[in-house]
Formats: structure tokens, C-alpha cells, sequence
């Protein structure tokens, strides 16, 4: 847990807290708007977010969801020095993330970073360490992630084919798994993809309509095609087919 991306509007903030993290031998980038703190992880992810909650255009809500989204792994702290909506719905989600309220010593933050370091390496300790790309829009996925974070696996997320090329350039998966819908506006594209930088990754398709299956033949193109209904239905059975697919490798 050693980069930490600070967002907040205020410079005095980004100024403080940078200082008072480098001093304790983190490494820092700063964001002024959650739109900034996106790009910068793009270019570059971070390990931790320490965000204020009341900016614009986005706030830091919307900011810590979308960072979840596409990094999982990642951990968000938020900050605020108006109190925190419990009404929001964030803060419904299990997804609870640890809160600070200003003003704070960096003593304070120091803490909580070092609490989020324990709870990763005794996490750590339980996963699968198994690496799995996702196709498909975040936040038409949130089931999915969810059952394969919950069994241990690390999820990474990839909404476009900007994303998924950079992604399958570095090949640090074990499987690819693809909705169904995200394959709409061009089928194949996608798998031939997939089959030009990382050919010998296995490819799972997961898909609600019978046509797919019927049309698919796994054993001529290289993908399992498995039902979603039945996937995020029958925990046991999915976790099943992923193991012999991964297994395979």
C-alpha cells in the first residue's frame, strides 16, 4: 500500500496531506476533481484513494463508486468536514469505506492506512489469487463481481476495447469472462482480440440467450459458454466450472 491518490479542491488539503504521507514514506499523487483522479489512475493505479466527499462536478461518492467499479482492489478512504450522508447509497452497500472527519492530524490518516494494510494481508491470506478480466459495463456486472470476489478472486473490470487492449497487452489474468451483451455490436471482435495477445488465456461467455449457445461450438472456437441465469444462481456449480476451465491452463 505504498502510492496513495489524494482528491480534494482545496490546495492547502492536497499540500498537507502530501507532505504528512511522504514524510511516512508513501508515495503521492493529487487530484483537484474526481474527472482528474479517474484519468490519473488510468495512466497510473493507485493503492489507496483518500477523497473529500463535497466537490464538483462529482462528488466523492460517485467518485469512490466508480473507483470500485473498475479497481476492486483498491482501497477508498473519504473525508469530509460536513459529516457524511448515511442516506446515500454507498453507504447501504456493503461496501462500507472508512471515513474521516476533518480536520484531522495525518497521525489520524497514518492509522487508518495502517488498519486497511492488515485487513488486505489477512484477506491475502484466504484468496484464491486467481486474476479474473471481466467484459462487460460495470455496473451492468455488480452481481457477478461480487460472487467471484466474495469466493476470493481479484476482479478487473474492462468496459471498451481501449481498455481491453490494454489489459490483454499485459496478460496478468488467468480467465477472460464475457457478458453476452457486451459481444452485440460485434461478436467476434472481441474473441479475436483476446486470441491476438493472449492466446493461450481460457475465454468464458456467459450469456442469456439459447441462441448463443446453440451457435457456439466451444470446442471449435476456443470459448466455454456457460448460462448466466445459472451462474449467478448456483454459486457452487459456477465456481465448479471456472476451477476445471482455469485448471485446464
Amino acid at each position: 500500500m505504498s502510492l496513495v491518490l489524494i482528491v480534494d479542491d482545496e490546495k492547502n488539503v492536497l499540500k498537507t496531506l502530501s507532505i504528512g504521507l511522504k514524510r511516512h514514506n508513501y508515495s503521492v499523487k493529487s487530484a483537484r476533481s474526481g474527472p482528474e483522479a479517474l484519468k490519473l489512475m488510468e495512466q497510473s493505479r493507485c493503492d489507496v484513494v483518500v477523497s473529500d466527499i463535497r466537490m464538483s462536478p462529482m462528488d466523492g461518492y460517485t467518485l469512490a463508486s466508480r473507483i470500485r467499479e473498475k479497481y476492486p482492489d483498491v482501497v477508498i478512504i473519504l473525508m469530509s468536514a460536513y459529516g457524511f450522508d448515511e442516506d446515500h447509497p454507498v453507504h447501504k452497500s456493503r461496501l462500507l469505506y472508512p471515513r474521516i472527519s476533518k480536520p484531522f492530524d495525518v497521525e489520524e490518516l497514518i492509522k487508518v492506512l495502517e488498519s486497511e494494510k492488515k485487513k488486505g494481508r489477512k484477506s491475502g491470506n484466504t484468496k484464491n489469487n486467481k486474476k479474473i478480466l471481466l467484459l462487460g459495463q460495470a455496473s451492468a456486472e455488480r452481481k457477478v463481481r461480487h460472487l467471484l470476489e466474495a469466493e476470493g478472486f481479484s476482479v478487473r473490470v474492462a468496459e471498451n476495447e481501449k481498455e481491453v487492449i490494454g489489459i490483454l497487452k499485459n496478460g496478468k489474468y488467468d480467465v477472460c469472462l464475457i457478458d453476452g451483451d457486451f459481444l452485440d455490436t460485434d461478436r467476434w471482435k472481441i474473441v479475436n482480440l483476446i486470441d491476438k495477445y493472449s492466446p493461450e488465456k481460457p475465454v468464458v461467455l456467459l450469456t442469456k440467450h439459447k441462441t448463443d449457445r446453440e451457435k457456439i461450438n466451444a470446442g471449435d472456437s476456443g470459448v466455454t459458454v456457460l448460462d448466466k441465469r445459472t451462474f449467478l444462481s448456483k454459486k457452487e456449480w459456477a465456481l465448479e466450472q471456472l476451477g476445471n476451465i482455469i485448471g485446464k491452463e
